[in-house]
C-alpha cells in the first residue's frame, strides 16, 4: 500500500472549496481524486476540488487514518429512492410533499446513507419526537425491486406504527 513513505495525500473536497466544511475523501493518486471531484461536481452541481496535503497534515487535520487513503476511484451507482412515507401512532398516513417522492440519482460508496449496490433495500424507522412518526422508505439500483421493497416497508410501517417508543410524547401533545 502506498502511504507510509511521506508521499502526499490528494484530498477531494466535496460540497465546498473550503476544507473546514467540505467532505474530505483522501487518495494516494491524484488522478483518482480528480476523477471523483469532476464526476461528483457534475452529479451534484456543487463545488469539488482537489488539494494536495502533506501526509502529516492528513494525520493531524483529516480523520488521520492512513488506511482511509483510497487506492482507487470509489464505486458509483445510479439509485432510485422512494419516500419517506409516514404514519402516526393511530395508523393515519400523513401526506407530505415527500410522501410520493421518487428520485433517481447517483450515489458513491462513501455516502453511507445513500449508497447501495443492492437491487432494493427498505427502511422502516420510528422517528423521535412528539410526532412519533413511523417512516418507510426504499432505495436501490432496480426500479421493480425498489418499488417492491417500498410496498413491503409500507405494510411493515403500518403494522408497527402504534408501537412507537415515542407514543407517550405523541399522546401528551394531543392532550394539549
Amino acid at each position: 500500500m502506498t502511504g507510509h513513505d511521506g508521499s502526499p495525500v490528494y484530498v477531494a473536497l466535496l460540497g465546498s472549496t473550503t476544507s473546514s466544511v467540505a467532505e474530505k475523501i483522501p487518495f494516494a493518486r491524484q488522478e483518482h481524486a480528480e476523477a471523483l471531484t469532476q464526476q461528483w461536481a457534475e452529479d451534484r452541481d456543487r463545488p469539488a476540488v482537489v488539494e494536495v496535503w502533506p501526509r502529516e497534515r492528513w494525520q493531524q487535520h483529516g480523520p488521520g487514518v492512513l488506511l482511509a487513503i483510497r487506492q482507487a476511484v470509489p464505486a458509483r451507482v445510479r439509485i432510485l429512492a422512494l419516500g419517506p412515507r409516514a404514519w402516526s401512532p393511530d395508523g393515519r398516513e400523513l401526506e407530505t410533499w415527500l410522501s410520493r417522492s421518487e428520485r433517481w440519482s447517483f450515489a458513491w460508496d462513501f455516502e453511507r446513507d445513500r449508497y447501495t449496490n443492492q437491487p432494493g433495500v427498505a427502511r422502516v424507522e420510528h422517528r423521535p419526537g412528539s410526532s412519533a412518526l413511523t417512516e418507510a422508505s426504499a432505495r436501490g439500483t432496480d426500479e421493480i425491486a425498489v418499488r417492491t421493497a417500498m410496498a413491503k416497508a409500507c405494510v411493515e410501517a403500518q403494522r408497527i406504527c402504534g408501537e412507537s417508543p415515542y407514543r407517550d410524547l405523541w399522546e401528551a401533545a394531543r392532550r394539549r
